[in-house]
């Protein structure tokens, strides 16, 4: 089976987020496609971070940072 960019990175998420601690970050880079950047729409990271950022303050996350292609999130304190 070939696992896609997207698939990768997706699955890192589903695998690991459960481990942050409450107020914990994550960092994602090469997630967001900026003005004049080398970042895509198509590629994998944009993707995944596009559809985690879509449920993360239902799922107890937010975003707390984006610089060109870096976006941090955090998880909600308890």
């Amino acid at each position: 089976m070939v696992i896609t960019p997207l698939k990768g990175v997706m699955r890192d998420w589903l695998d690991w987020h459960a481990f942050v601690v409450p107020g914990g970050f994550v960092a994602f880079h090469d997630a967001r496609v900026f003005k004049d950047g080398w970042t895509d729409p198509e590629w994998g990271s944009v993707q995944a971070v596009t559809q985690i950022l879509a449920s993360a303050t239902s799922s107890g996350w937010e975003l707390v940072e984006e610089v060109d292609s870096l976006i941090a999130i955090r998880r909600a304190e308890l």
